[in-house]
């Protein structure tokens, strides 16, 4: 469908083996669970409410290294959708988002994280990917992105 391989390709960030993989189940997996921490963090009146939101993001892998794989997945998604979510914000055209077939989604998401806030919240995902590739621990790691967001 047009719509996924669009999706796809958006985080698939060049990588055809990233591509492949992210046509899996595991790719609707991660788009639900970055979406779902973005709606439960969108309005969160607390830091204690939006750490309760980072458990959406963990998939209780069996290792830490699959965790860490797994959780890569699902920042590389919240980072797509924040990135839709900014070019809402800033005017873009509907048609130009990533992952176009949850344009209602994001825009429900456009008001809590337009402006600054989608921008520093792709910033800390950016952070964070590059602590899980030095082998951070992915609960440390969850927790800090949703209190960032």
């Amino acid at each position: 469908e047009p719509a996924d391989a669009h999706a796809i390709a958006a985080v698939a960030d060049g990588s055809p083996g990233r591509a492949l993989q992210s046509a899996s189940r595991a790719f609707r997996d991660a788009r639900a669970a970055a979406l779902t921490t973005l709606r439960a963090v969108a309005n969160a009146p607390s830091a204690r409410e939006r750490l309760l939101a980072a458990g959406g993001l963990l998939a209780g892998r069996k290792t830490s290294a699959q965790e860490r794989e797994e959780m890569g997945s699902r920042f590389r998604m919240l980072s797509s959708l924040l990135r839709d979510v900014a070019l809402l914000s800033n005017g873009g055209p509907a048609g130009d988002l990533a992952n176009s077939d949850l344009a209602g989604e994001i825009e429900v998401l456009v008001e809590p994280f337009g402006g600054p806030r989608a921008q520093r919240g792709f910033a800390a995902v950016d952070r964070a990917l590059a602590a899980l590739a030095r082998n951070a621990n992915p609960k440390i790691v969850a927790d800090w992105v949703v209190v960032r967001l």
